[in-house]
């Protein structure tokens, strides 16, 4: 533009000096002319690349911008799953955490009931070893020794062996002496019952319905007590307790 303000310049000093000819004029005019075809082409050309490079520049963007938005799609679904497993890991942490609270309190719940059972069992032992004690006839004391008095001839013949009545009394007043506990009455009972001693048995049970109303064993013996109540007062009907 500068190059056509300057020959434009030249050829009005020209014109206005009179030191040129007409055919100089022609030639500077049409340099003139095509040095502005030249300059509006170089413009147009310079317009029309400025235009493409901004298409190219738009078509690069949206192709960026597609390609990275799956990226940032993954990268926001990443984000969501590892919010989640943390919250399954910390809830899976919790269940690990009560498994193992409650793995100890079983093992505790075991020991007890270990330690209850050997203390059951023991005290098993030791109530079945007072009931054998209990059982066994008392000693009968020896008999005075009299060397000037003879001894007296029965008149049935030879002494009964068999207990008698009186002694049989003194044995139960000393097996009441001792002070039984519930389930040693009821031992007691079962054991009177096994040998068909109904009418002892019914009465031990009576004991242990006195000395424990609520025990463990309350609903057997209630059952055969009722058994035996009905085996005493129908006596030409006997049959055994345990049968219904």
């Amino acid at each position: 533009m500068k190059t056509i303000i300057g020959l434009l310049g030249v050829i009005l000093f020209m014109v206005m000096a009179g030191c040129a000819a007409r055919d100089d004029i022609v030639i500077l005019a049409n340099r003139t002319t095509t040095l502005e075809r030249t300059l509006f082409q170089v413009r147009d050309a310079q317009e029309e690349n400025k235009n493409a490079l901004t298409r190219r520049l738009e078509q690069t963007e949206r192709k960026i911008e597609s390609q990275t938005q799956p990226i940032l799609q993954n990268q926001a679904n990443a984000t969501a799953q590892q919010e989640a497993l943390k919250v399954q890991i910390q809830i899976l942490q919790g269940r690990i955490e009560a498994l193992e609270n409650n793995q100890k309190k079983d093992q505790l719940h075991l020991k007890e009931q270990s330690h209850l059972s050997d203390s059951v069992t023991k005290e098993m032992k030791d109530l079945q070893a007072r009931l054998l004690r209990l059982e066994k006839p008392p000693t009968p004391p020896p008999p005075a020794a009299d060397s000037g008095a003879k001894p007296e001839k029965s008149k049935e013949g030879a002494p009964d062996s068999k207990e008698t009545p009186t002694e049989a009394k003194e044995t139960d007043k000393a097996k009441e002496t001792v002070k039984l506990s519930p389930e040693e009455i009821f031992e007691a009972a079962q054991s009177l019952l096994q040998k068909q001693a109904y009418a002892g048995a019914k009465k031990k049970y009576e004991e242990y319905f006195k000395a424990a109303p609520k025990g463990k064993y309350l609903e057997e013996a209630r059952c055969f007590w009722k058994k035996l109540s009905r085996i005493i007062r129908n006596p030409s009907r006997p049959r055994k307790p345990g049968s219904n």
